[in-house]
C-alpha cells in the first residue's frame, strides 16, 4: 500500500536524484587504523558521458582501476549511440542493409535485414529491454530513439523544437515499437529485422546494466562490501566501512543544486536504486517548458502529474528502465504497476490538488531519521 510519507509546501520539487555521499567513507583512514585487516579503497573515473564512483573492502582482493575501466569500454562499445562503430550505431545506421519483403497485416512490408557478430552485453540489454516493454505495455521503449531526437534530447543536434511538426511526430512513431524488431542469434551472429529508419537507444537501462556487470565482477573476484554508482544509478551489497548499510543522500532536486543539498538519506540493503525525472534535461519554449521524457505512444514529451521517480530492486537495470517507464505511465498506473511486484520499492513525486509537492513511498522504501 502506498502512503504520503512528508509533504513540502516549499516551491522545490523534490525529487531523488542520487548522490552516493557514503557518510561512512569519509571515516576509511580511521576504520583502517582502527582494524589494519579491513581497507576500503575508491575507484572513480568517467564513463556514459558521465561519473562513476566505486568504493568496495579489499582486505584480501583489490581490483586495478584498469579492470573496471575495461568492463565498461566494451559495455560503451556495444550500446553507446555516440561511438560510431559501436554495435548499436552499427545496427541503427548499418552501412549495407539488406532490404527484404515481409508480410505485415496481409500485406508486404519493405524491411531491412541487418547481420552482426554476435555481442553478449548487446543481447543482454535486448531481451531485458523486451522484458520490461512487454510488462509495462510499450510505455519502456528503446526504439523512441529517432522522437528522441526529433525533441532535440538525443544524439543529434540538441535544439529546442520551437514548431511541431504533428505529420513528422506521427511519422517517427510509426516506426517506434520493440515488437517490430525481430532479433536471431548464435553463438557466432546476430540477425536483425528492423523497419528502414527505426533506430534502438538503451540509454535508459544501460548504465544500470553496467552497474550491474561491475557488481558481478566484485562478486566474481570474492568481494561482497562494495557500493558502485554510475551517473546516479547505484548498487550496494553488504556493509560500508562503520559496519553499517550503505547509505545515499537524496539531492534537491534543481538543477543548480551541489552534492551538499541533501534532503533525506536512505539506507540500502543489498539493494539497487534508479531515478527518473525531467528536471535536469528540458528544454523552454516560448516560456513553456517540455523534458526529455517521450512518450513512445504518442510521440510527444510526456507531461503528466509525476515529478520524479525512485525504484528500489535487487536488479540495478531493472530498476533503471522501470524508473523510466513510471515516468511515463503517470502517478496511479505507476503506482499499481510497482505495487504488483513485490520485489519492487518505489517513492514518486506528484503535485497534490493544492499544488503542493508531495510524494508517496511504498512501506520498503524506508527514509532515515536525520
Amino acid at each position: 500500500m502506498f502512503y504520503p510519507i512528508k509533504q513540502y509546501s516549499r516551491a522545490v520539487i523534490l525529487f531523488l536524484f542520487l548522490m552516493c555521499i557514503c557518510l561512512a567513507c569519509k571515516q576509511d583512514k580511521m576504520a583502517s587504523s582502527s582494524n589494519p585487516a579491513i581497507s576500503y579503497k575508491k575507484i572513480q573515473g568517467i564513463t556514459m558521458g558521465t561519473s562513476y564512483h566505486i568504493t568496495y573492502k579489499a582486505d584480501t582482493t583489490s581490483i586495478p582501476q584498469e579492470q573496471i575501466d575495461s568492463i565498461l569500454v566494451a559495455i560503451n562499445q556495444s550500446v553507446s549511440t555516440y561511438i560510431d562503430d559501436s554495435t548499436i550505431s552499427q545496427l541503427n545506421k548499418p552501412s549495407t542493409p539488406e532490404r527484404i519483403d515481409v508480410l505485415e497485416n496481409g500485406k508486404m512490408a519493405y524491411m531491412q535485414r541487418v547481420v552482426l557478430p554476435a555481442d553478449p552485453h548487446f543481447l543482454a540489454n535486448h531481451k531485458k529491454s523486451l522484458d520490461i516493454w512487454r510488462e509495462s505495455s510499450g510505455h519502456f521503449d528503446p526504439t523512441v530513439m529517432p522522437l528522441v531526437n526529433y525533441w532535440g534530447f538525443g544524439y543529434t543536434s540538441k535544439k529546442p523544437v520551437t514548431q511541431t511538426d504533428s505529420s513528422k511526430v506521427k511519422s517517427l512513431l510509426d516506426l517506434v515499437g520493440l515488437g517490430k524488431i525481430t532479433l536471431e542469434h548464435d553463438n557466432n551472429t546476430m540477425t536483425i529485422i528492423k523497419p528502414p529508419g527505426s533506430e534502438i537507444d538503451y540509454s535508459a537501462i544501460a548504465k544500470g546494466y553496467a552497474v550491474d556487470q561491475l557488481g558481478e565482477h566484485f562478486e566474481n573476484n570474492n568481494i561482497h562490501d562494495y557500493f558502485v554508482e554510475i551517473g546516479g544509478e547505484v548498487l550496494a551489497r553488504g556493509k560500508n566501512p562503520k559496519g553499517e548499510f550503505w547509505r545515499v543522500g537524496l539531492n534537491k532536486p534543481v538543477s543548480e543544486a551541489t552534492p551538499t543539498d541533501i534532503l533525506e538519506i536512505i539506507a540500502l540493503d543489498n539493494m539497487s536504486l534508479a531515478s527518473s525525472g525531467n528536471y535536469r534535461i528540458y528544454h523552454v519554449v516560448d516560456n513553456k517548458k517540455y523534458g526529455h521524457e517521450i512518450n513512445p505512444l504518442t510521440g510527444y514529451p510526456e507531461q503528466n502529474e509525476i515529478l520524479g521517480v525512485s525504484i528500489l530492486s535487487e536488479s540495478c537495470m531493472e530498476a533503471d528502465a522501470v524508473a523510466t517507464a513510471c515516468m511515463i505511465m503517470g502517478l496511479e498506473s505507476a503506482i499499481t504497476f510497482v505495487e504488483e511486484r513485490l520485489h519492487l520499492e518505489g517513492c514518486f513525486f506528484y503535485s497534490d490538488e493544492n499544488g503542493e509537492i508531495v510524494y508517496k513511498a511504498t512501506p520498503g522504501f524506508q527514509i532515515l531519521q536525520n
